[in-house]
């Protein structure tokens, strides 16, 4: 059975001028623990949702050129494998503007980016 809206977050990436300062603050002021953390991202898994936080001077996805300045999140939205294409034809076909087709990553995921009204990136 498709899914008709999407209902699952699976995380937030928040882009940061200052990774270390950021990370500081999630750990010492929240008191948010450090699940997985590489030189260029650093994981909080809360309840349902995982919080990243990675460097703003990348691109949020390879073939982005976008204004890293601009870009503040990525919001990925969980989808089962079998319906990225499907929800790409749907937002595609609606005028949202696409950022980079379904394609299959690295990570095991399907996925596909586009821009929502404030300039950050939406992920099927």
């Amino acid at each position: 059975m498709a899914t008709e809206v999407l209902n699952v977050l699976n995380y937030v990436v928040v882009a940061c001028s200052d990774l270390a300062t950021t990370r500081r603050f999630y750990t010492d002021r929240l008191r948010l623990a450090v699940p997985y953390e590489r030189a260029d991202w650093i994981e909080f898994k809360l309840e349902n949702v995982t919080l990243a936080l990675r460097p703003r001077s990348e691109p949020f996805f390879l073939p982005s050129r976008s204004d890293t300045a601009r870009t503040a999140a990525q919001l990925a939205f969980g989808v089962p494998f079998v319906e990225v294409d499907r929800w790409f034809e749907k937002l595609s076909g609606s005028g949202v503007s696409v950022l980079d087709p379904p394609r299959n990553q690295s990570w095991g995921h399907r996925t596909f980016y586009f821009a929502e009204p404030e300039g950050n990136v939406g992920e099927i």
